[in-house]
């Protein structure tokens, strides 16, 4: 059985570590869709989701509250900066909009590594010219995530990364833990990177 499928009807693709230990298995869900971001779709296009033996590490933030539509849902949920996604200049992909869409342009499985590239300048709306993506698995558990941006004008990126916990964070480098199971991530940017944690929505839960 391959350890890693794509979806590209719909825009999705799960790569893991050992599918035939759960305890042990490194997962991550991609998403990168054609649907945009209508009805219960949100705008997370180029998103991503990493588990390690079901334990949640990056993960989509916020709450779908006591009802659809509530501000927090709206304003926050279904919006990119909930994800593990890019905002330019503190904007992110369209909310609600069929057009906001994006795509998986490859994959390609092997028994030791997945390689997989998200395309989704289109849900930007003309922010970007340019988002590509790009993923490379090296089983059981390593991620390179090369991020190829290009906007028509100067502009500020800002990579969200979301977690349940408190995360460590120092020079460059990022730790996310939960319930015994651990993400270390370093990041690196030729402009230079200046990172910051909040525990609090700008769209507070209802």
């Amino acid at each position: 059985m391959p350890q890693s499928r794509v979806f590209r009807g719909v825009g999705w693709a799960g790569l893991h570590g050992d599918l035939a230990d759960p305890d042990n298995d490194t997962c991550m869900i991609f998403k990168s869709s054609p649907y945009g971001s209508v009805s219960h779709s949100h705008a997370d296009q180029n998103a991503f989701a990493v588990m390690k033996g079901g334990r949640a590490l990056a993960i989509p933030s916020g709450y779908y509250g006591p009802s659809y539509g509530e501000r927090h849902h709206a304003e926050w949920t279904r919006a990119t900066k909930a994800n593990n996604c890019v905002l330019v200049n503190g904007e992110g992909q369209e909310i609600r909009s069929a057009k906001a869409c994006g795509r998986i342009a490859a994959f390609e499985d092997a028994p030791g590594s997945t390689y997989l590239l998200g395309d989704a300048a289109p849900a930007y709306m003309g922010k970007l010219a340019r988002y590509d993506r790009h993923i490379l698995f090296l089983r059981p558990g390593l991620f390179l995530v090369l991020d190829d941006l290009e906007a028509p004008a100067a502009a500020r990126f800002q990579w969200m990364l979301h977690a349940f916990e408190e995360m460590a964070v120092d020079d460059g480098r990022v730790v996310s833990r939960r319930d015994g199971a651990a993400m270390d991530v370093r990041l690196g940017c030729p402009a230079g990177l200046s990172l910051s944690q909040t525990d609090e929505f700008d769209v507070p839960y209802n």
